[in-house]
């Protein structure tokens, strides 16, 4: 918990309003899902750590990382950044104007789903 602490120390409350969303969502939508540090930033953590955030007290940007986000329907779910040549794929939020929280949810329900596949592959 002291990581949380440290880290919320140098955010905007907005970013914080950000993150707490996300998490109400998350435990919305599964309330097995717990919080870890993984990269250094918050993640999030449901038989593996599927999501994590970056928040930037600088530009107020806040980047939202699924670890599977190659797995995604990008039909449906357009990623402004991200790397092809990573598993990962990122949005990026200016958390000052308005959040699509729909589009949000939407996302985290395609992490939370692939999630679920990978670890009924692997038995974890």
């Amino acid at each position: 918990m002291e990581w949380r602490l440290d880290y919320f120390n140098n955010i905007s409350i907005i970013q914080k309003e950000f993150y707490y969303k996300v998490v109400e969502i998350l435990q919305f939508l599964n309330p097995s899902i717990t919080i870890v540090m993984h990269k250094g930033f918050p993640g999030f953590y449901y038989r593996g750590t599927f999501a994590y955030i970056k928040l930037n007290s600088n530009s107020g940007l806040s980047t939202l990382t699924f670890t599977r986000g190659f797995l995604f329907d990008e039909n449906r779910l357009k990623f402004n950044l991200g790397d092809i040549e990573t598993k990962e794929r990122n949005i990026t939020i200016e958390t000052s104007n308005t959040v699509n929280w729909l589009e949000i949810q939407e996302y985290l329900v395609q992490a939370i789903y692939w999630q679920e596949q990978l670890s009924k592959q692997c038995n974890c």
